[in-house]
Protein backbone atom coordinates (compact mmCIF):
# COMPACT_ATOMS: atom_id res chain seq x y z
CA UNK A 1 0.00 0.00 0.00
CA UNK A 2 2.84 2.38 0.86
CA UNK A 3 4.43 1.68 -2.53
CA UNK A 4 1.22 2.64 -4.30
CA UNK A 5 0.94 5.80 -2.21
CA UNK A 6 4.54 6.76 -2.99
CA UNK A 7 3.94 6.20 -6.67
CA UNK A 8 0.82 8.33 -6.59
CA UNK A 9 2.58 11.18 -4.77
CA UNK A 10 5.49 10.99 -7.18
CA UNK A 11 3.14 11.08 -10.19
CA UNK A 12 1.25 14.03 -8.74
CA UNK A 13 4.48 15.96 -8.22
CA UNK A 14 5.56 15.27 -11.79
CA UNK A 15 2.29 16.48 -13.27
CA UNK A 16 2.19 19.57 -11.09
CA UNK A 17 5.66 20.46 -12.28
CA UNK A 18 4.57 19.88 -15.89
CA UNK A 19 1.48 22.00 -15.28
CA UNK A 20 3.64 25.06 -14.83
CA UNK A 21 4.26 25.07 -18.57
CA UNK A 22 1.49 22.79 -19.90
CA UNK A 23 -1.49 24.48 -21.46
CA UNK A 24 -4.51 23.50 -23.51
CA UNK A 25 -7.68 24.83 -24.94
CA UNK A 26 -11.04 23.31 -24.20
CA UNK A 27 -14.04 23.78 -26.45
CA UNK A 28 -15.16 27.19 -25.15
CA UNK A 29 -13.94 29.38 -28.00
CA UNK A 30 -16.03 30.27 -31.06
CA UNK A 31 -12.97 31.30 -33.10
CA UNK A 32 -10.20 28.72 -32.53
CA UNK A 33 -11.74 25.40 -31.40
CA UNK A 34 -9.28 22.59 -30.67
CA UNK A 35 -11.14 19.30 -30.62
CA UNK A 36 -9.74 16.53 -28.43
CA UNK A 37 -8.44 13.28 -29.93
CA UNK A 38 -10.42 10.29 -28.58
CA UNK A 39 -7.23 8.22 -28.38
CA UNK A 40 -6.00 10.41 -25.50
CA UNK A 41 -8.85 9.00 -23.40
CA UNK A 42 -8.10 5.36 -24.25
CA UNK A 43 -4.52 4.68 -23.14
CA UNK A 44 -3.45 1.04 -23.18
CA UNK A 45 0.29 1.29 -23.91
CA UNK A 46 1.49 3.24 -20.88
CA UNK A 47 2.43 6.90 -20.60
CA UNK A 48 2.73 9.01 -23.75
CA UNK A 49 3.99 12.31 -25.13
CA UNK A 50 2.41 13.84 -28.21
CA UNK A 51 3.46 16.77 -30.34
CA UNK A 52 1.53 18.07 -33.33
CA UNK A 53 1.66 21.01 -35.70
CA UNK A 54 -1.56 22.99 -36.17
CA UNK A 55 -2.90 25.20 -38.91
CA UNK A 56 -6.24 26.99 -38.45
CA UNK A 57 -8.08 29.26 -40.88
CA UNK A 58 -11.45 31.01 -40.85
CA UNK A 59 -12.81 33.72 -43.15
CA UNK A 60 -16.58 33.58 -42.64
CA UNK A 61 -19.04 32.76 -39.88
CA UNK A 62 -22.50 31.22 -39.68
CA UNK A 63 -24.95 33.78 -38.44
CA UNK A 64 -27.75 33.19 -36.01
CA UNK A 65 -30.71 31.69 -37.82
CA UNK A 66 -28.78 30.64 -40.94
CA UNK A 67 -26.68 32.25 -43.64
CA UNK A 68 -23.18 33.68 -43.70
CA UNK A 69 -21.73 36.80 -42.06
CA UNK A 70 -18.31 38.30 -41.51
CA UNK A 71 -16.57 37.13 -38.35
CA UNK A 72 -16.86 40.56 -36.59
CA UNK A 73 -20.61 40.52 -37.41
CA UNK A 74 -21.11 37.79 -34.82
CA UNK A 75 -21.54 40.79 -32.50
CA UNK A 76 -24.27 42.33 -34.65
CA UNK A 77 -24.62 44.40 -37.80
CA UNK A 78 -22.47 47.51 -38.12
CA UNK A 79 -24.17 50.84 -38.81
CA UNK A 80 -21.87 53.84 -38.46
CA UNK A 81 -24.76 55.94 -37.17
CA UNK A 82 -25.07 53.59 -34.16
CA UNK A 83 -21.32 53.75 -33.50
CA UNK A 84 -21.36 57.57 -33.67
CA UNK A 85 -24.36 57.64 -31.31
CA UNK A 86 -22.35 55.48 -28.88
CA UNK A 87 -19.39 57.85 -29.14
CA UNK A 88 -21.52 60.96 -28.50
CA UNK A 89 -23.29 59.32 -25.57
CA UNK A 90 -19.98 58.56 -23.87
CA UNK A 91 -18.47 61.91 -24.93
CA UNK A 92 -21.38 64.40 -24.83
CA UNK A 93 -19.11 67.43 -25.37
CA UNK A 94 -17.62 66.03 -28.58
CA UNK A 95 -18.62 67.10 -32.09
CA UNK A 96 -20.37 64.66 -34.38
CA UNK A 97 -17.67 62.97 -36.52
CA UNK A 98 -19.86 63.26 -39.63
CA UNK A 99 -20.09 67.01 -39.07
CA UNK A 100 -16.33 67.30 -38.47
CA UNK A 101 -15.41 65.42 -41.65
CA UNK A 102 -18.07 66.95 -43.93
CA UNK A 103 -18.02 70.47 -42.47
CA UNK A 104 -21.84 70.50 -42.38
CA UNK A 105 -24.82 68.52 -41.07
CA UNK A 106 -25.69 66.80 -44.35
CA UNK A 107 -24.64 63.35 -43.13
CA UNK A 108 -25.56 63.72 -39.47
CA UNK A 109 -27.97 60.98 -38.28
CA UNK A 110 -27.79 59.19 -41.66
CA UNK A 111 -27.85 55.40 -41.75
CA UNK A 112 -24.44 54.24 -42.96
CA UNK A 113 -24.43 50.41 -42.86
CA UNK A 114 -21.13 48.67 -43.52
CA UNK A 115 -20.49 45.00 -44.13
CA UNK A 116 -17.56 43.92 -41.97
CA UNK A 117 -15.62 40.89 -43.12
CA UNK A 118 -12.87 39.23 -41.15
CA UNK A 119 -10.16 36.61 -41.38
CA UNK A 120 -8.45 34.65 -38.63
CA UNK A 121 -5.40 32.45 -39.05
CA UNK A 122 -3.38 30.49 -36.55
CA UNK A 123 -0.31 28.27 -36.60
CA UNK A 124 1.06 26.48 -33.61
CA UNK A 125 2.42 23.48 -31.80
CA UNK A 126 0.25 21.34 -29.54
CA UNK A 127 1.99 19.28 -26.84
CA UNK A 128 0.16 16.65 -24.83
CA UNK A 129 1.39 14.44 -22.00
CA UNK A 130 -0.42 11.49 -20.39
CA UNK A 131 1.14 9.89 -17.31
CA UNK A 132 0.22 6.48 -15.94
CA UNK A 133 0.45 6.90 -12.19
CA UNK A 134 0.77 3.26 -11.18
CA UNK A 135 -2.46 3.52 -9.21
CA UNK A 136 -5.04 1.33 -10.85
CA UNK A 137 -6.98 3.21 -13.51
CA UNK A 138 -5.63 6.66 -12.56
CA UNK A 139 -3.97 8.86 -15.18
CA UNK A 140 -2.75 12.45 -15.01
CA UNK A 141 -2.18 14.68 -18.01
CA UNK A 142 -1.78 18.11 -19.54
CA UNK A 143 -1.64 19.87 -22.92
CA UNK A 144 0.15 22.90 -24.33
CA UNK A 145 -0.81 24.77 -27.50
CA UNK A 146 1.76 27.40 -28.45
CA UNK A 147 0.02 29.66 -30.95
CA UNK A 148 0.65 32.57 -33.26
CA UNK A 149 -2.61 34.09 -34.49
CA UNK A 150 -3.44 36.80 -36.96
CA UNK A 151 -6.84 38.44 -37.31
CA UNK A 152 -8.06 41.25 -39.54
CA UNK A 153 -11.20 43.18 -40.48
CA UNK A 154 -12.31 44.93 -43.66
CA UNK A 155 -15.15 47.44 -44.09
CA UNK A 156 -17.33 47.98 -47.17
CA UNK A 157 -20.19 50.48 -47.35
CA UNK A 158 -23.40 48.54 -47.85
CA UNK A 159 -25.29 51.22 -49.78
CA UNK A 160 -25.96 51.90 -53.45
CA UNK A 161 -24.32 55.29 -53.86
CA UNK A 162 -21.68 57.11 -55.87
CA UNK A 163 -17.95 56.31 -55.52
CA UNK A 164 -17.44 59.80 -54.10
CA UNK A 165 -19.99 59.22 -51.34
CA UNK A 166 -18.47 55.80 -50.60
CA UNK A 167 -15.09 57.46 -50.03
CA UNK A 168 -16.65 60.14 -47.82
CA UNK A 169 -18.50 57.57 -45.72
CA UNK A 170 -15.29 55.64 -45.19
CA UNK A 171 -13.51 58.85 -44.17
CA UNK A 172 -16.17 59.42 -41.51
CA UNK A 173 -15.79 55.82 -40.33
CA UNK A 174 -12.01 56.10 -40.10
CA UNK A 175 -12.22 59.39 -38.20
CA UNK A 176 -14.81 57.93 -35.80
CA UNK A 177 -12.59 54.92 -35.13
CA UNK A 178 -9.64 57.21 -34.43
CA UNK A 179 -11.72 59.05 -31.82
CA UNK A 180 -12.62 55.70 -30.26
CA UNK A 181 -8.94 54.77 -30.03
CA UNK A 182 -9.05 52.14 -32.77
CA UNK A 183 -5.88 52.26 -34.84
CA UNK A 184 -5.49 48.72 -36.18
CA UNK A 185 -7.58 46.69 -38.62
CA UNK A 186 -5.32 43.70 -38.15
CA UNK A 187 -3.28 42.26 -35.32
CA UNK A 188 -0.80 39.42 -34.82
CA UNK A 189 -0.23 37.87 -31.40
CA UNK A 190 1.74 34.91 -30.12
CA UNK A 191 1.26 33.09 -26.84
CA UNK A 192 -0.11 30.07 -25.05
CA UNK A 193 -3.55 28.64 -24.53
CA UNK A 194 -5.26 27.93 -21.21
CA UNK A 195 -3.81 25.57 -18.62
CA UNK A 196 -5.68 22.25 -18.56
CA UNK A 197 -4.49 20.06 -15.67
CA UNK A 198 -6.60 16.94 -15.48
CA UNK A 199 -6.96 13.49 -14.01
CA UNK A 200 -8.66 10.52 -15.63
CA UNK A 201 -10.10 7.29 -14.26
CA UNK A 202 -10.08 4.53 -16.83
CA UNK A 203 -11.39 0.97 -16.74
CA UNK A 204 -11.15 -1.68 -19.47
CA UNK A 205 -13.20 -4.87 -19.72
CA UNK A 206 -12.38 -7.76 -22.06
CA UNK A 207 -14.97 -9.90 -23.85
CA UNK A 208 -18.12 -8.71 -22.09
CA UNK A 209 -21.60 -8.03 -23.51
CA UNK A 210 -20.63 -9.70 -26.80
CA UNK A 211 -17.91 -7.10 -27.36
CA UNK A 212 -14.19 -7.57 -27.67
CA UNK A 213 -13.37 -4.74 -25.25
CA UNK A 214 -15.16 -1.94 -23.43
CA UNK A 215 -13.18 1.07 -22.22
CA UNK A 216 -14.81 3.56 -19.87
CA UNK A 217 -12.98 6.80 -19.08
CA UNK A 218 -14.04 9.66 -16.82
CA UNK A 219 -11.90 12.81 -16.92
CA UNK A 220 -12.07 16.04 -14.98
CA UNK A 221 -9.81 19.04 -15.26
CA UNK A 222 -9.19 22.65 -14.30
CA UNK A 223 -8.72 25.42 -16.88
CA UNK A 224 -6.54 28.37 -15.90
CA UNK A 225 -6.78 31.64 -17.90
CA UNK A 226 -3.29 31.87 -19.33
CA UNK A 227 -4.28 32.17 -22.99
CA UNK A 228 -4.41 35.21 -25.24
CA UNK A 229 -7.29 37.51 -24.22
CA UNK A 230 -9.23 39.93 -26.40
CA UNK A 231 -7.69 43.40 -26.71
CA UNK A 232 -10.56 45.88 -26.26
CA UNK A 233 -8.61 48.52 -28.19
CA UNK A 234 -8.49 46.38 -31.36
CA UNK A 235 -11.88 45.31 -32.79
CA UNK A 236 -10.13 42.73 -35.00
CA UNK A 237 -8.62 40.95 -31.97
CA UNK A 238 -9.97 37.54 -30.94
CA UNK A 239 -9.21 35.49 -27.82
CA UNK A 240 -7.58 32.06 -27.61
CA UNK A 241 -9.20 29.87 -24.99
CA UNK A 242 -11.45 31.22 -22.24
CA UNK A 243 -10.68 34.97 -22.59
CA UNK A 244 -9.47 35.32 -19.02
CA UNK A 245 -11.87 33.03 -17.12
CA UNK A 246 -10.99 30.14 -14.83
CA UNK A 247 -12.99 27.01 -15.51
CA UNK A 248 -13.46 23.32 -14.98
CA UNK A 249 -14.86 20.47 -17.04
CA UNK A 250 -15.95 16.85 -16.85
CA UNK A 251 -15.76 14.40 -19.76
CA UNK A 252 -17.10 10.85 -20.12
CA UNK A 253 -15.53 8.81 -22.92
CA UNK A 254 -16.89 5.29 -23.50
CA UNK A 255 -15.35 3.20 -26.30
CA UNK A 256 -16.71 -0.14 -27.51
CA UNK A 257 -14.65 -2.47 -29.69
CA UNK A 258 -17.47 -4.37 -31.37
CA UNK A 259 -15.05 -6.81 -32.94
CA UNK A 260 -11.41 -6.73 -33.91
CA UNK A 261 -10.53 -3.41 -35.60
CA UNK A 262 -14.06 -1.91 -35.41
CA UNK A 263 -14.60 0.53 -32.54
CA UNK A 264 -17.39 2.96 -31.80
CA UNK A 265 -17.28 5.51 -29.03
CA UNK A 266 -18.19 9.00 -27.92
CA UNK A 267 -16.95 11.99 -25.98
CA UNK A 268 -19.55 13.59 -23.71
CA UNK A 269 -18.50 16.71 -21.86
CA UNK A 270 -19.63 19.77 -19.93
CA UNK A 271 -17.44 22.84 -19.32
CA UNK A 272 -18.14 25.65 -16.89
CA UNK A 273 -16.20 28.92 -16.87
CA UNK A 274 -16.31 30.85 -13.63
CA UNK A 275 -17.48 34.44 -13.42
CA UNK A 276 -15.05 37.32 -13.55
CA UNK A 277 -15.13 41.11 -13.37
CA UNK A 278 -13.16 42.78 -16.15
CA UNK A 279 -13.14 45.82 -18.42
CA UNK A 280 -14.99 45.15 -21.66
CA UNK A 281 -16.62 47.21 -24.39
CA UNK A 282 -20.23 47.34 -23.31
CA UNK A 283 -22.80 48.45 -25.91
CA UNK A 284 -24.59 51.71 -25.21
CA UNK A 285 -27.47 50.92 -27.51
CA UNK A 286 -27.58 48.92 -30.76
CA UNK A 287 -23.94 49.10 -31.84
CA UNK A 288 -21.87 45.87 -31.87
CA UNK A 289 -20.04 45.43 -28.58
CA UNK A 290 -16.56 45.41 -30.12
CA UNK A 291 -17.21 48.87 -31.66
CA UNK A 292 -18.79 50.47 -28.59
CA UNK A 293 -17.32 53.66 -27.12
CA UNK A 294 -18.04 52.53 -23.56
CA UNK A 295 -15.31 50.56 -21.80
CA UNK A 296 -16.91 49.46 -18.55
CA UNK A 297 -16.15 47.34 -15.52
CA UNK A 298 -18.45 44.37 -16.09
CA UNK A 299 -19.24 41.20 -14.17
CA UNK A 300 -19.39 38.38 -16.72
CA UNK A 301 -20.68 34.88 -16.01
CA UNK A 302 -20.19 32.63 -19.08
CA UNK A 303 -22.76 30.01 -19.96
CA UNK A 304 -22.08 26.27 -19.89
CA UNK A 305 -20.58 24.55 -22.94
CA UNK A 306 -21.91 21.11 -23.88
CA UNK A 307 -19.99 18.66 -26.06
CA UNK A 308 -21.30 15.50 -27.80
CA UNK A 309 -18.91 13.70 -30.14
CA UNK A 310 -19.58 10.15 -31.41
CA UNK A 311 -17.01 8.44 -33.62
CA UNK A 312 -16.19 5.28 -35.59
CA UNK A 313 -12.68 3.83 -35.89
CA UNK A 314 -11.69 1.26 -38.50
CA UNK A 315 -8.40 -0.32 -37.49
CA UNK A 316 -5.67 -2.01 -39.50
CA UNK A 317 -6.82 -1.00 -42.96
CA UNK A 318 -3.20 -1.82 -43.64
CA UNK A 319 -0.65 -2.93 -41.06
CA UNK A 320 -0.83 -0.24 -38.38
CA UNK A 321 -3.06 2.13 -40.38
CA UNK A 322 -6.33 3.25 -38.75
CA UNK A 323 -9.08 5.56 -40.04
CA UNK A 324 -11.51 7.49 -37.85
CA UNK A 325 -14.53 9.63 -38.65
CA UNK A 326 -16.11 11.74 -35.92
CA UNK A 327 -18.97 14.18 -35.52
CA UNK A 328 -18.80 16.92 -32.85
CA UNK A 329 -21.65 19.03 -31.56
CA UNK A 330 -20.85 21.98 -29.29
CA UNK A 331 -23.40 24.24 -27.63
CA UNK A 332 -22.63 27.31 -25.53
CA UNK A 333 -25.38 28.82 -23.40
CA UNK A 334 -26.05 32.53 -22.95
CA UNK A 335 -23.55 34.60 -20.97
CA UNK A 336 -24.72 36.92 -18.20
CA UNK A 337 -23.38 40.46 -17.89
CA UNK A 338 -23.83 42.92 -15.04
CA UNK A 339 -22.67 46.53 -15.24
CA UNK A 340 -20.80 47.04 -11.96
CA UNK A 341 -19.51 50.58 -12.51
CA UNK A 342 -19.86 52.91 -9.55
CA UNK A 343 -20.80 55.75 -11.89
CA UNK A 344 -23.51 54.86 -14.40
CA UNK A 345 -24.08 58.40 -15.65
CA UNK A 346 -23.44 57.04 -19.12
CA UNK A 347 -25.99 54.22 -19.45
CA UNK A 348 -25.10 50.91 -21.07
CA UNK A 349 -27.54 48.64 -22.90
CA UNK A 350 -28.18 46.96 -19.54
CA UNK A 351 -30.07 50.09 -18.46
CA UNK A 352 -32.19 50.02 -21.63
CA UNK A 353 -35.44 48.21 -22.41
CA UNK A 354 -35.84 44.48 -21.91
CA UNK A 355 -35.99 43.69 -25.65
CA UNK A 356 -32.60 45.29 -26.33
CA UNK A 357 -31.08 43.51 -23.33
CA UNK A 358 -32.42 40.15 -24.52
CA UNK A 359 -31.27 40.68 -28.14
CA UNK A 360 -27.77 41.72 -27.11
CA UNK A 361 -27.26 38.94 -24.59
CA UNK A 362 -28.55 36.43 -27.12
CA UNK A 363 -25.49 37.17 -29.28
CA UNK A 364 -23.30 35.35 -26.75
CA UNK A 365 -24.94 31.98 -27.47
CA UNK A 366 -23.54 29.70 -30.16
CA UNK A 367 -23.68 26.19 -31.59
CA UNK A 368 -21.09 24.38 -33.68
CA UNK A 369 -21.06 21.23 -35.81
CA UNK A 370 -17.83 19.59 -36.99
CA UNK A 371 -16.83 16.50 -38.93
CA UNK A 372 -13.33 15.19 -38.25
CA UNK A 373 -11.43 12.80 -40.50
CA UNK A 374 -8.18 11.31 -39.25
CA UNK A 375 -5.58 8.72 -40.19
CA UNK A 376 -3.06 7.22 -37.78
CA UNK A 377 -0.12 4.92 -38.42
CA UNK A 378 1.16 2.87 -35.49
CA UNK A 379 4.73 1.77 -36.14
CA UNK A 380 4.53 -0.72 -33.27
CA UNK A 381 2.12 -2.79 -35.39
CA UNK A 382 3.92 -2.37 -38.68
CA UNK A 383 7.49 -2.75 -37.38
CA UNK A 384 8.53 -4.81 -34.36
CA UNK A 385 11.09 -3.77 -31.75
CA UNK A 386 10.98 -0.06 -32.53
CA UNK A 387 11.86 2.17 -29.62
CA UNK A 388 9.04 4.20 -27.99
CA UNK A 389 6.57 2.79 -30.57
CA UNK A 390 5.80 6.13 -32.31
CA UNK A 391 2.39 6.70 -33.85
CA UNK A 392 1.96 9.22 -36.68
CA UNK A 393 -1.40 10.91 -37.27
CA UNK A 394 -3.06 13.55 -39.40
CA UNK A 395 -6.54 15.01 -38.94
CA UNK A 396 -8.83 17.55 -40.54
CA UNK A 397 -11.64 19.28 -38.62
CA UNK A 398 -14.24 20.41 -41.15
CA UNK A 399 -16.84 22.97 -39.99
CA UNK A 400 -20.46 22.33 -40.92
CA UNK A 401 -23.44 24.69 -40.75
CA UNK A 402 -23.45 26.18 -37.27
CA UNK A 403 -25.08 29.05 -35.41
CA UNK A 404 -23.16 32.23 -34.44
CA UNK A 405 -19.86 30.41 -34.89
CA UNK A 406 -16.75 30.96 -37.01
CA UNK A 407 -16.20 28.46 -39.83
CA UNK A 408 -12.65 27.60 -38.79
CA UNK A 409 -10.85 24.79 -40.59
CA UNK A 410 -8.20 22.93 -38.58
CA UNK A 411 -5.43 20.64 -39.87
CA UNK A 412 -3.23 18.76 -37.42
CA UNK A 413 -0.15 16.63 -38.11
CA UNK A 414 1.49 14.90 -35.18
CA UNK A 415 3.62 12.23 -33.57
CA UNK A 416 2.81 10.23 -30.43
CA UNK A 417 5.45 8.42 -28.39
CA UNK A 418 4.72 5.76 -25.76
CA UNK A 419 7.04 4.79 -22.95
Amino acid sequence: MMNYLKRGLHATAVVLSLAQFSFASNNVNRYFPLLERPSTYVQSKGSSLTGSALYMLGSTADKRGGGKVGIPELWGKYDLRDVIESYLTVNPAANNPAQVVMGNNAWVNQNLPFSVSGRIEGVGLLLNGQLETGLRGLWLGAQLPIMSIRSSTRFNLNLQTSPENTILADRIRRYTHEQLGFKLNQVTKSGLGDLDAHMRFQAMFDHVLLMRTINLAFQTGVLAPTGISRDVQVPAAVPVGSDGHWGMYVDFAPAFELKQDITVGALLGLTHLFSRTKNVRLPVNKEPAIFSALVAKTYTEPGFTLKLSPYLTLGNLSDGLDFQVRYTYLRHAMDTQIDVRDDKTVPSYLQRDADLIARTKDLSKWRAHYMTFSLSYDTAVAMEKIKFAPCLFISYDMPMNSNAFTKTHVVQLGLELHF
